[in-house]
């Protein structure tokens, strides 16, 4: 059986995953409710990530994921810091 553990809080109001480029980034935010995701294209900076994540909600209530590549360890460091589950 596959591993299927996550971080996410049991009572997630929003997922939010990172498409991660040296230049910029692609996020997605989904409620948990479900329906059409929105996508915005924010700068790869600490400032721009910090800005969207305070505008996305309550910290306690988002389930984030990123790409993990060679891009994605500095998001994943970031988020991490700012106390929210990253998966």
């Amino acid at each position: 059986m596959p591993d299927v553990s996550s971080a996410a809080p049991a009572d997630v109001s929003q997922w939010i995953v990172f498409d991660v480029h040296k230049n910029s980034l692609v996020a997605g935010v989904l409620p948990a409710s479900g329906g059409t995701p929105e996508v915005t294209r924010l700068e790869n900076t600490e400032r721009a990530i910090r800005r969207f994540i305070e505008r996305a909600g309550d910290p306690s209530k988002l389930a984030v994921a990123y790409e993990a590549g060679p891009c994605g360890y500095e998001i994943y460091r970031l988020l991490s810091g700012m106390g929210l589950p990253v998966t």
